[in-house]
């Protein structure tokens, strides 16, 4: 998703070339990319028409006329830049012909995309909030919107009816975010475990079918993303820090199943010629909690139908909630996108990835069973065994463009 200050490196690098000329047409090769109007407004009402102003509204780049602005939001995967031929690249969704002998292209490989026109601005700005880097922007603004609210700083702040974008972008082109949250959780609900155990505290003859403990949490953490989305090698680095945890009545504050304390994350690309780009991904993260089988405890319960009259009972005994944690988490996966196939007229791509390459265990969880000695039959104790998330695994595709 092209961040704020990426979108402000847009307007700058085309406003130049654009100030003071006029679109002659446009040539519309993804019909959906015209949001709220059609290609008969867009002759009608933008071309022949002096362009007066280039601009940025929150994600929006804003190309001004005397009557009506086109609005273009970029989305995931726009692109929008100046060159003085017409491409030929596969996934450009509309191509607009200037007076000055150049082209406008909008390049939007996902098509999420979308073009818009306005009468005026003032649709936009009613429905957007303050821009961050205006001098309306400052610590008396800050505190008057924040006082009075009850939502996450993290919501809030990112909300665009607040602020319309906060974060940096460096002279390099790179792109930075740190974000921190806190939250707490009132009324959730956990479900009690079937089954004896010291944690519980059920037993075995009781059905917990339906049954929760009232539970409230609280969360807490710091997120750094750093990330480069232009030239032939891009990709980002994030690192997550976070802590949460739950608390019932019978266990008290422990970490929830999904904790992961520390997580990072490394994506890149490489776009080694114009068909054919490589790609890699590592993740490491801290192992997910888990409640630690002590043993087993056997007892013998009382039948009055059968024979012997009694019959074994054994359950397993289990330590403090959630106070274990497995292994470290760590996947590399790597890939390759090979980009212009044809067939039958149709284009195509396809893809390849490895997941998992070094084959790193990483546990989903434990199996335990009761460990026999094979010459006694006597009872050692309790063994278990990991049970890994996947394997070595190989995938290919194939994506059509109809």
């Amino acid at each position: 998703m092209p961040e704020l200050p990426e979108v402000e490196t847009v307007v700058q690098s085309i406003r130049h070339k654009l100030i003071g000329n006029e679109f002659e047409k446009i040539e519309v090769r993804w019909p959906k990319v015209l949001f709220n109007f059609s290609k008969s407004d867009f002759l009608n009402n933008l071309v022949k028409r002096k362009i007066e102003r280039v601009d940025r509204r929150a994600k929006f780049i804003i190309i001004g006329f005397n009557k009506g602005i086109l609005a273009i939001h970029l989305r995931m995967t726009g692109k929008l830049y100046l060159q003085n031929n017409i491409s030929q690249k596969k996934h450009i969704s509309a191509i607009i012909t200037m007076n000055n002998d150049n082209y406008l292209i909008f390049e939007d490989t996902r098509k999420f995309g979308k073009f818009y026109y306005y009468k005026s601005q003032n649709y936009l700005n009613n429905k957007l909030g303050i821009e961050p880097l205006s001098n309306d922007m400052n610590d008396r603004f800050l505190l008057n919107i924040l006082h009075n609210k009850k939502r996450m700083i993290k919501a809030l702040l990112l909300d665009q009816h607040i602020i319309a974008g906060l974060e940096y972008m460096s002279p390099k082109n790179m792109f930075y975010r740190l974000e921190l949250y806190q939250k707490n959780f009132e009324h959730l609900l956990t479900l009690k475990q079937d089954g004896f155990n010291s944690i519980e505290g059920t037993s075995s003859d009781s059905s917990t079918a339906n049954e929760f403990w009232d539970t409230k949490g609280n969360s807490w953490g710091a997120e750094i993303l750093i990330k480069k989305s232009s030239g032939r090698l891009n990709g980002w680095i994030g690192y997550t820090y976070a802590e949460t945890q739950y608390f019932t009545e019978p266990s008290g504050w422990h970490y929830p199943n999904f904790d992961r304390t520390h997580t990072l994350n490394i994506v890149s690309s490489f776009e080694m010629t114009k068909d054919l780009e490589i790609n890699a991904a590592l993740t490491n993260s801290s192992g997910n909690p888990y409640t630690k089988i002590l043993g087993r405890a056997y007892d013998w319960k009382q039948n009055l139908n059968s024979n012997t009259f009694w019959y074994p009972l054994d359950s397993y005994i289990v330590g403090e909630k959630n106070t274990e944690r497995y292994d470290d988490y760590f996947r590399i996966d790597v890939g390759m996108i090979r980009k212009g196939g044809n067939l039958f007229g149709l284009e195509y791509d396809t893809f390849w990835q490895i997941m998992n390459l070094t084959r790193h265990l990483n546990i989903l969880t434990y199996q335990y069973r009761t460990e026999t000695d094979p010459l006694t039959g006597n009872q050692l104790g309790v063994e278990r065994r990991a049970t890994p998330m996947f394997p070595l695994i190989f995938t290919f595709g194939v994506k059509f463009e109809f």
